[in-house]
């Protein structure tokens, strides 16, 4: 705006660049201000700010996986005709859930066919190990995500004694 050189829009441009950051500033140091009054605002803290990187990862692995199957399901039968794009997306994706939580497996070439509304899933005893693996995959990342979220937390709560109640949040005390 500041480019413009008009009268009235080269002062709200400055206004604006002014005003923005010092309201932001205040608006987090009160936000701050009120989380650190609460009683347990480190277990607060720890749990949703220090433990992220854990559930990002989670959902990194878990998205990858069904990309990766997705993706190689297109490779496969990239010589069939597309019905519609959002059809065979959404059988791909319902596709890759099945193998990937270990639930049913559903031919992905009957994605691909235009005349079938449903689709009918098998048990993944049927499947070779290669199914599997991504499942066995995904299950492994979750529960050395779950391991490492109670071993933190564990560590915590032996560290505080239990009283989660009485680590304040800007006291540090609670890493």
């Amino acid at each position: 705006m500041e480019d413009l050189g008009l009268f009235p829009f080269d002062l709200l441009g400055q206004a604006l660049k002014n005003m923005v950051p010092t309201c932001m500033a205040r608006v987090s140091q009160k936000f701050q201000r009120c989380v650190s009054n609460l009683g347990m605002s480190g277990f607060i803290h720890l749990i949703l700010v220090e433990l992220l990187p854990v559930y990002f990862f989670c959902y990194a692995v878990y998205n990858i996986l069904v990309t990766v199957l997705m993706e190689s399901q297109k490779e496969v039968n990239k010589g069939l005709a597309w019905p519609s794009f959002d059809k065979v997306q959404k059988c791909l994706h319902r596709f890759s859930q099945g193998l990937i939580w270990l639930d049913f497996y559903i031919d992905s070439e009957k994605c691909y066919d235009a005349k079938i509304t449903s689709y009918p899933k098998t048990s993944l005893d049927d499947e070779t190990l290669n199914a599997k693996a991504l499942g066995i995959i995904n299950y492994g990342c979750l529960l050395s995500c779950s391991l490492l979220w109670l071993l933190v937390v564990g560590s915590f709560l032996c560290h505080v004694r239990c009283m989660v109640w009485r680590v304040p949040f800007q006291s540090g005390e609670y890493l």
